[in-house]
């Protein structure tokens, strides 16, 4: 059963292990909150898709070693760590100074990346519009629970900027600019 599947490591993406491996949904759930997101069939279909069990656990705060082997204990695989060290995995930390670029940048809007998915939307085309007609001096807010880095790697390969800053209640502020 499980030998005919692949093993689970790091370099699995998220959507590759929930298809070949469908009952770990439920397991992914229990080690992190931000996991439940992926009963969102929006971000089931894109971030999923392109987010691998490492970057995961960097977004949903658990350590690899500790979600690597939850998983392949969960599906009869031997708990091998695959090289990876249990430290509490640190959370982006900002500069103490905001960049020269955001100090005196004006936010044209802020997007809630949680509201929009609930709707069953994905924040990334309504970033990438944003983003097209961004002028230098103006700055895109998305609001996240959770760390967008598909988003994120997307954004910084067109050359923006990111200064990420913790907001309240949970969410995390990704202020997006030209440098």
């Amino acid at each position: 059963m499980s030998d005919e599947r692949p093993p689970i490591t790091p370099a699995m993406r998220v959507g590759d292990l929930l298809d070949l491996y469908p009952e770990l949904e439920d397991v992914l759930i229990e080690l992190a909150e931000p996991f439940r997101r992926l009963k969102n069939p929006v971000l089931r279909k894109t971030v999923a898709r392109l987010t691998t069990l490492q970057k995961a656990a960097v977004v949903a705060n658990v350590p690899l070693g500790r979600l690597m082997r939850t998983l392949r204990e969960a599906a009869g695989q031997a708990p091998d760590d695959f090289g990876v060290d249990d430290p509490e995995v640190a959370t982006v930390t900002p500069a103490s100074e905001l960049p020269a670029w955001l100090r005196d940048a004006r936010i044209v809007e802020t997007i809630d990346a949680d509201a929009m998915l609930e709707r069953g939307e994905h924040p990334i085309g309504r970033i990438q519009t944003l983003l097209a007609a961004l002028q230098t001096g103006e700055v895109v807010c998305l609001s996240a629970s959770f760390r967008p880095e598909p988003l994120l790697q997307l954004v910084q390969q067109k050359g923006f900027e990111i200064h990420t800053d913790p907001g309240a209640q949970g969410k995390t502020h990704y202020y997006i600019g030209r440098p």
